[in-house]
């Protein structure tokens, strides 16, 4: 998506994807101290934490962009986004099927931010090989990556993105709207690239 970016890869999951609640936050918190810009968080769970509350926190108030995977539990689940996407300080990203249909097994929920494609996305898997997986994972680095270009364009032109209420506006303003979306828990709809480049 973003294909001249610097990735900072902070592996806090094992290699079965079980996780561990420190492992995150110190990841967070290594994040912060190489001053990134974005933080995709293709995790999640129906646990909070204060500590992985006071990480995002953290890193929102270093004026980095956390952007987070709803959760896979699901259309008919009700308010089941996971954590982090739950917390204020983040975007939420829920799935669009190829079709730029709801995904069925997207999470949704008031705390939801904007859709993005998450099905049969071609990605890297275990043993150095590749897959078509789906899921708000996949869902999440696609936003991830428009909005490091979206940030690039703005520093071309003198401005600056560095907080959520500042992306969410400009989501709100270019999200692609279908009529099946438009009942609440939903976002501002899909997320549209070219309407946003031309305005950043």
């Amino acid at each position: 998506m973003a294909p001249e970016c610097q990735l900072y890869v902070a592996k806090a999951l094992g290699d079965d994807g079980s996780g561990d609640m420190d492992a995150i936050v110190d990841a967070i918190g290594w994040l912060v101290e190489m001053r990134v810009d974005i933080i995709n968080m293709s995790l999640g769970s129906d646990a909070d934490s204060f500590y992985l509350r006071k990480a995002v926190v953290a890193a929102a108030n270093n004026g980095i962009l956390v952007i987070c995977a709803a959760g896979n539990d699901g259309v008919n689940a009700i308010d089941e986004v996971d954590y982090p996407g739950r917390y204020e300080e983040v975007i939420a990203v829920g799935a669009v099927d190829p079709t730029f249909k709801l995904a069925n097994y997207t999470s949704v929920g008031p705390e939801v931010d904007i859709l993005a494609p998450g099905s049969k996305v071609y990605s890297t898997y275990l043993n150095n090989s590749y897959a078509l997986l789906s899921g708000t994972s996949m869902a999440t680095p696609f936003v991830s990556g428009i909005t490091a270009l979206a940030i690039a364009k703005a520093r071309m032109d003198g401005k600056k993105i560095t907080n959520v209420a500042q992306l969410n506006a400009i989501f709100k303003k270019h999200a692609l709207k279908r009529p099946d979306l438009e009942k609440g828990n939903k976002g501002f709809g899909i997320i549209d690239p070219a309407a946003i480049f031309t305005e950043v």
